[in-house]
């Protein structure tokens, strides 16, 4: 059940990807910039323990040392985050405007008798929200999923 459950989100993934191949330059660099972040954490760890070895050893210059690179990594990793988040919600945006356009697309495309039997507000909330919902997931959800799934299969 397992296995048929990843591969039918893995197609699902897949099949997302390939309906907006326009937008994958978004996803790959917030996919870098989230492997980015990863290394920066990995080398505040050493630069830290560079710090903290050099105060157990008297030596100013080399902790002045470490905390000038420690400021240096923090300000890059900072400009990172700010790429990703911005990489991120244009890709969500995007999505969800082409979302929107394709139901709009399907509802002048069906007769006006199924359009006159729904209500009005449920067909626009319907349109805003559920696309607004999906921009959240792909800005906020789905960078995490990938991460962890890559993970998983890595080890």
């Amino acid at each position: 059940m397992q296995s048929s459950q990843t591969n039918s989100s893995w197609k699902l993934f897949k099949q997302l990807l390939a309906d907006y191949r326009q937008h994958r330059i978004l996803l790959v660099t917030a996919i870098s910039c989230i492997l980015l972040e990863a290394i920066s954490d990995l080398m505040v760890a050493a630069v830290l323990k560079t710090g903290v070895d050099s105060i157990t050893s008297g030596s100013f210059a080399q902790l002045l040392e470490a905390g000038i690179l420690f400021a240096v990594i923090t300000l890059a990793a900072a400009a990172v985050i700010f790429i990703r988040r911005l990489a991120l919600g244009r890709f969500g945006e995007q999505i969800g405007a082409e979302m929107r356009q394709r139901v709009v697309e399907k509802l002048n495309r069906l007769p006006i008798s199924y359009l006159e039997k729904q209500h009005s507000g449920d067909l626009i909330s319907r349109l805003t929200n559920d696309a607004a919902l999906v921009g959240e997931f792909l800005v906020n959800e789905l960078m995490p999923l990938i991460i962890i799934r890559w993970l998983v299969c890595w080890h």
